[in-house]
Formats: structure tokens, C-alpha cells, sequence
């Protein structure tokens, strides 16, 4: 299995997630969002050896950076993103419910709307703020990084054109919810 370079401690520090969560409720939303929203920024070959840095602990100078200051927080916002709606609903064998003590009360579907929507925007900005990071400022210090406009072998062997990068800027190739 892929290694989860960004730990639950590190996307509480950074989020407004509560210290107190079950953290198994959020680790695999954090290898969702490394997969889903970073990898597609970075490219196949920067994000493999991103990954294979992280394993290694090998992750110095440029790549720290670009690790500690841009990846950690777009995939950390990224995981909040994809969390948030299975923090409040937890799916059983008699259906979708709402989780939560007596004392607390759940969100509307209007609220967990604005709420995720707010998160979203979060995510957006990390995201985007990693790829101009690379595209505009930094792309020759990473000759790994591929900008979004090359398409990228899959592992099926059929190429796709991830749809972000300079043409669009957009990070998350249209995974949304409700939509």
C-alpha cells in the first residue's frame, strides 16, 4: 500500500479539525487527497519521488520546502475536504445516519452545503497555491514536475490530460460533491 505522507497530527495542526477525533475517521481521507488533488498537481515522476523521499527520509533543501510549505497543507485542506461530510454522517446496515452525541446537533443539509463549500475553498487555495508555486516560481528547481498540460501515462497504459496547470488552475479535475 502507498505510503500516507501527511499524518492526522500534522492536518489537525493545520485545520480546525478537533484535537479529539478518532483519527482512523481521517486517514483515509489523507491518502484520498494525496491521490486525488497532490498527485495530479505534481505529476506521476515528482510525486513518485515525493513519496519515495517521504519513505526514504530523504527529503532536504528545495524539496523540503516544497514539501513543508505547499504539499503538507494542500493535502492536509485536501483530506478536511473529502472528511467533512463522513464526519457527520456514518454510513450502517440500516442506512446513511447522523453522527453525534445527544448534546450536539447536526448540521442541516443547508449548513453541511455553506460548511463544505467553505472547506472546499480552503482546499482550492492550497492546491492552487502548490501548483503556482511550481508552474510560476519554481518548475526548474523540480525537473521531476510536469506542468498539466502533458498528458500522464496511467497505469491502465491510456494517457489523460489532467485538466488543470496554466490552461484552468483547477486542482481537484471536477471531483466535487453534490454536484
Amino acid at each position: 500500500m502507498e505510503s500516507t505522507i501527511v499524518n492526522s497530527e500534522q492536518l489537525k495542526a493545520l485545520t480546525s479539525i478537533s484535537q479529539n477525533i478518532d483519527v482512523e475517521l481521517l486517514n483515509p481521507h489523507l491518502l484520498i487527497s494525496q491521490q486525488l488533488f497532490c498527485a495530479s498537481i505534481l505529476g506521476t515522476a515528482l510525486y513518485d519521488d515525493m513519496v519515495s523521499r517521504y519513505d526514504n527520509q530523504a527529503i532536504t533543501g528545495d524539496s523540503l520546502t516544497l514539501y513543508e510549505e505547499y504539499i503538507v497543507p494542500a493535502i492536509a485542506y485536501g483530506a478536511w475536504y473529502s472528511a467533512s461530510p463522513f464526519l457527520a454522517y456514518k454510513t450502517n446496515r440500516s442506512g446513511i445516519q447522523t453522527q453525534g452525541s445527544p448534546d450536539n446537533v447536526a448540521l442541516t443539509p443547508e449548513e453541511m452545503s455553506i460548511y463544505i463549500g467553505r472547506v472546499q475553498n480552503l482546499k482550492d487555495f492550497y492546491c492552487q497555491r502548490l501548483n503556482n508555486y511550481l508552474i510560476k516560481d519554481n518548475g526548474l528547481k523540480f525537473p521531476l514536475f510536469r506542468d498539466g498540460n502533458t498528458p500522464v501515462e496511467s497505469s491502465h497504459g491510456s494517457s489523460l490530460y489532467l485538466g488543470f496547470g496554466k490552461r484552468s488552475g483547477n486542482c481537484d479535475n471536477d471531483w466535487q460533491f453534490g454536484r
